[in-house]
């Protein structure tokens, strides 16, 4: 999904989405409205932790993606067929 959202800095943009989309705000931020620390953000295909995080200056042509983490797998059909047969 693309959006175009205000914001001068990363956590004002980040702001302004949750304010769109507030049913978005528990997946992306934490209780005390920290990005949760599996959300990477990039501007312009650079982490912000690379950059000055949340108060990373955006521009009107900054692109900003915002990605979660993604862990997990299918499981190994080895293990589960050992584990099916005890």
């Amino acid at each position: 999904m693309q959006l175009t959202l205000p914001g001068a800095t990363v956590a004002e943009l980040v702001t302004a989405l949750t304010d769109a989309y507030p049913d978005l705000a528990p997946h992306i931020l934490d209780d005390d409205g920290a990005l949760r620390s599996y959300v990477n953000v990039f501007v312009d295909d650079t982490d912000i932790r690379q950059l000055d995080g949340q108060a990373t200056a955006l521009s009107e042509s900054s692109t900003v993606r915002l990605l979660p983490a993604i862990a997990g797998g299918a499981p190994d059909d080895r293990e589960t067929a050992r584990q099916e047969a005890r």
